[in-house]
């Protein structure tokens, strides 16, 4: 029985005139404020049962988008490194054909002859036209800029002074982001055609 119904008993009983013995009204008094109570009980309990599903749903929410951002973070830290495996193989392979185009530099150089450079002066060094064919296809593909390529042709076809080598120097720098200081100024001095204990090293090579 609700509260309702025990409220309209005894209202009912009053109207009619019942005659109730004091502990008949005091048991049919409690029922109805036991009734009542259990009521608000009843009602307050479904109120703090539905905050604590609505608080349950809200968690799972917010975890979801936690460990959804948490796997976006992750997808992009993972992007990220792979970018910069990317470019840093990339600079690896530009840094190596720079450094193979000067060793080709070197060697072109030194088998050139020039008229005011005695020829006992420049040690001529050997070049393989197979290492600068691939020296020049590893500058096509990783350069972002034509000015090393330049310059290795400059001294490859136009027969340039020594010091030329002082240019694709520079160039190399400004490629792989050195620096555009020119480190080396002594043109004069700057190709090396000789060094001292050469020749003694030449001659027990040969023997």
């Amino acid at each position: 029985m609700t509260p309702e119904e025990l409220r309209s008993a005894i209202n009912g009983i009053l109207a009619d005139k019942i005659v109730l013995s004091w502990g008949q009204l005091a048991v049919g008094v409690l029922l109805t404020s036991c009734a009542a109570y259990l009521g608000a009980y009843l009602k307050q309990k479904g109120q703090n049962l539905a905050t604590k599903e609505d608080v349950e749903a809200l968690t799972r929410q917010v975890e979801s988008v936690k460990t959804e951002y948490v796997r976006q973070i992750e997808d992009f830290k993972a992007q990220l490194q792979e970018e910069r495996q990317k470019r840093d193989r990339a600079w690896i392979m530009k840094r190596d054909a720079c450094l193979k185009a000067l060793n080709i530099a070197n060697a072109i150089i030194s088998n050139y002859r020039y008229s005011n450079v005695p020829t006992e002066d420049i040690h001529p060094q050997d070049v393989d036209v197979a290492d600068v064919r691939a020296c020049f296809n590893e500058l096509a593909c990783s350069c972002e800029t034509p000015e090393v390529m330049a310059q290795l042709k400059r001294i490859m076809f136009d027969k340039p002074t020594p010091d030329a080598i002082v240019d694709l120097r520079n160039a190399v720098r400004r490629e792989l982001e050195f620096g555009i200081n020119e480190i080396d100024i002594d043109r004069k001095n700057a190709f090396v055609g000789r060094v001292v204990g050469q020749k003694k090293k030449n001659a027990e090579a040969q023997l």
